[in-house]
């Protein structure tokens, strides 16, 4: 059709300049200039005809979007994930219906390939997705809208916004409003949303989720599998925010993420890479100088751990350059008007690994401790005794034989945030002792030589059958590390999230508590980080109607 139409444009100008050529044939600039437009015209209207882009999905994606789920085709996959606790957990987060309800909503909640999902912050404590079908599955979208129609108990209706005729449905007094934008049908159960993705389309201001992440959506994706995720990590850490009261961690973890998703009967795993942008500070972007390392400090992790970041370091002189420690003078001048340490030597005998391990305590709230190795501790322990008398409020300096370990203590205010922040934070007073080339600190006393106690009784990570087969499954290197100890991390959850998610937690405890243990990875390779997410779990599990054993 585009052909036709270009081809008649071409004889109606050729027309047009043999006309101008016989009644101007002693006008030769007018005819030059007849033909130079008839060149320019060509060339604009080949440009836009044959050329013109067609609209995508991603075109449509808002700029904010947190992630998009792009479903493919896994006809070869070994399971299907479809009785699975993860397929569970989704269903009782997006589509909390009656059975009859969730049947007239299986267009929405079994994507087919080519359909994407996006993923919203909508407030403070709450988050939600849009549907987006294709051209290809157009068809099957409106067929569903049709059955709707038809059903009695859903209500519809229709309005406008710029233009654009938006229909809405009401599912037991949730309304799905969805439009069609070039052929595209995009659906959401918050009306801003689909009012966020309008604004995305009519927009001259390209600023959607594909131009917010374009290396990482240039990188090759595997077909085959049961989709790939395109995350946005800065807003994927607003996301994060949704659910504890308190602050997070880090604010930024790098630019994007793009992972395929593996699922077998008992995990499901998500690989891929991550980027940096240049420029940006990151946590990703501390590790950049850096090779990926084997979790060794497992051997020395309490199994009374909740969760531990472990970070892998082969470099401690280029880590110490990224440091706050390095770049700000008052810190500097502040730890140097203590003690004479040279910072920069120090570092360099920094070792492969450095572990923030958060344990509950006796009263209930959260202790942590912190492990890092050295090729030279005594020189650690050294400086670390300077600080400890410069500060000392009274005569003596605070010793403690326990066991075979000698415990001192500096009476400094975040001691460990200032030697090695943002990688860690915190602590009152620092309480430090050392086991062979590990040193370790902690706030408490207490829970120091609780710490070192485990070590002694092997009740650490490293001795655990079931954790070590599952460190088979995940990266055997790597230099940012989120291991969590699942099983006990929810009673520590319930005290510390907003409330929406407490009643979450409650109402489905007897599908969480399935999920058992979860890594979260990133390993520095070239220009990016390969990534690696896995999570087991068990699909024995108690039904909702039976008594569930509390945690301890």
């Amino acid at each position: 059709m585009r052909l036709f139409a270009f081809r008649t444009i071409l004889k109606f100008f050729y027309r047009f300049v043999k006309t101008i050529f016989t009644l101007v044939k002693r006008a030769p600039l007018l005819l030059t200039l007849g033909f130079l437009l008839l060149v320019a015209g060509g060339i604009t209207l080949y440009q836009y005809f044959p050329g013109k882009k067609e609209t995508s999905v991603w075109d449509l994606v808002p700029g904010q979007t947190v992630l998009v789920y792009e479903a493919d085709d896994c006809s070869e996959c070994s399971y299907r994930a479809d009785g699975s606790i993860i397929r569970r957990m989704f269903n009782n987060l997006l589509f909390d219906f009656p059975d009859s309800t969730k049947k007239d909503l299986e267009i929405l909640s079994s994507p087919k390939k080519g359909n994407a999902i996006s993923l919203h912050v909508t407030s403070k404590d709450d988050f939600d997705v849009i549907y987006y079908f294709p051209l290809a599955q157009e068809k099957q979208f409106e067929t569903a809208l049709n059955s709707w129609k038809e059903v009695k108990r859903i209500k519809f209706s229709e309005r406008e916004l710029n233009g654009v005729r938006i229909q809405e449905f009401n599912f037991d007094n949730r309304k799905f409003s969805c439009v069609q934008l070039e052929g595209i049908w995009v659906g959401s159960f918050t009306p801003f949303l689909l009012e966020d993705v309008i604004r995305t389309f009519t927009s001259d201001d390209k600023s959607n989720f594909t131009n917010e992440i374009t290396e990482v959506y240039s990188l090759p994706r595997i077909n085959g599998d049961p989709g790939n995720i395109f995350i946005h990590l800065k807003n994927f850490t607003s996301w994060l925010r949704i659910f504890p009261e308190g602050a997070i961690p880090f604010s930024n973890f790098g630019q994007a993420s793009l992972l395929d998703i593996k699922n077998s009967e008992h995990s499901i795993t998500l690989n891929g890479f991550s980027l940096t942008r240049k420029g940006e500070e990151s946590l990703l972007s501390y590790f950049e100088q850096q090779s990926p390392v084997q979790f060794v400090l497992k051997r020395y992790i309490s199994n009374r751990t909740i969760f531990a970041i472990d970070y892998g370091i082969s470099d401690g002189s280029a880590l110490y350059k990224n440091l706050t420690l390095s770049k700000n003078k008052n810190i500097q001048d502040t730890l140097a008007n203590l003690a004479k340490v040279d910072f920069d030597k120090l570092f360099s005998s920094l070792g492969k690994e450095m572990s923030n391990c958060y344990l509950e305590s006796r009263n209930g709230s959260v202790s942590k401790i912190l492990l890092f190795e050295t090729e030279k501790p005594q020189e650690w322990l050294s400086a670390f005794d300077q600080f400890s008398k410069a500060v000392e409020k009274e005569d003596t300096v605070f010793y403690e034989k326990y066991s075979t370990y000698e415990i001192r203590e500096i009476e400094m205010n975040n001691f460990p945030g200032k030697l090695f922040h943002p990688l860690t934070s915190g602590f009152d007073q620092t309480y430090y002792t050392s086991i062979g080339n590990t040193i370790i600190l902690s706030e408490q006393l207490e829970e120091i030589k609780q710490f070192v106690e485990d070590i002694d009784q092997e009740n650490v990570w490293g001795k655990v059958v079931s954790f070590n087969k599952f460190l088979e499954s995940t990266l055997l290197e790597s230099n940012v590390s989120l291991y969590v100890n699942t099983p006990i991390i929810w009673n520590l959850l319930s005290h510390r999230l907003n409330p929406r998610w407490k009643s979450f937690i409650a109402e489905n405890q007897y599908l969480l508590n399935g999920i058992e243990l979860g890594a979260i990875q990133f390993g520095h390779l070239n220009e990016s980080f390969y990534t690696n997410v896995t999570w087991s779990y068990s699909n024995e599990i108690a039904q909702p109607d039976q008594k569930i054993k509390q945690s301890d």
